[in-house]
């Protein structure tokens, strides 16, 4: 009797997935809320095996593959486009996942993340690996400034500015709006891909 391995496209399509990059694991991170403790303690990782993860000192496949799953499951998706002959990433980040079709059918858009503000100000800050200091002294802006805006804050003249100082760094913010509500959907962060 041969034995049939049923399974083996869907182990195939895994392994051949790329690692998600240390910036989109910090964007995702920030984008679901959770300390590396909340992601550690989430997926069965530990602590200290996140904060390697997330700095680009641990590129273990399986660790990684534990990680994208968590945050898939969580309703994040990971953004980025790989050119197979020379082996580069480009447009990586991470969102959450919008509705099918979004934005021309908004009626299945029940069940899927939405956010008040458009702008997520704290998984740019993630992707780009900077400390909300050094961000405050680049923008010249208080740091409880930064901080409020980080969380949703609607501050015309101050997000305008940080809005700026990320799209000159190379950072796309992601997301459409549901104007009739005041929703966003597909909120999230990625690195310019080259045009």
């Amino acid at each position: 009797m041969a034995f049939v391995d049923f399974d083996y496209r869907r182990r195939f399509t895994e392994a051949m997935k790329p690692q998600v990059p240390p910036d989109a694991l910090r964007a995702a991170r920030s984008l679901a809320g959770l300390s590396q403790s909340d992601v550690a303690s989430g997926c069965g990782l530990t602590r200290a095996w996140i904060s390697k993860m997330e700095a680009g000192k641990e590129r273990v496949l399986q660790a990684n593959l534990t990680l994208r799953s968590f945050y898939e499951h969580a309703g994040i998706e990971f953004l980025g486009t790989l050119d197979v002959g020379s082996g580069e990433l480009s447009g990586i980040g991470a969102r959450w996942r919008p509705p099918p079709g979004w934005p021309e059918r908004t009626s299945e858009s029940a069940g899927y993340h939405t956010e008040r503000n458009g702008v997520a100000f704290l998984a740019a800050r993630a992707l780009a690996g900077l400390d909300q200091l050094s961000v405050a002294r680049d923008v010249d802006l208080h740091k409880t400034v930064l901080a409020r805006l980080e969380t949703g804050s609607f501050e015309p003249d101050a997000g305008d500015r940080l809005r700026q100082y990320y799209e000159a760094a190379g950072i796309e913010f992601l997301g459409w709006g549901d104007v009739s509500e005041n929703l966003h959907y597909g909120v999230g962060v990625r690195w310019k891909p080259p045009r």
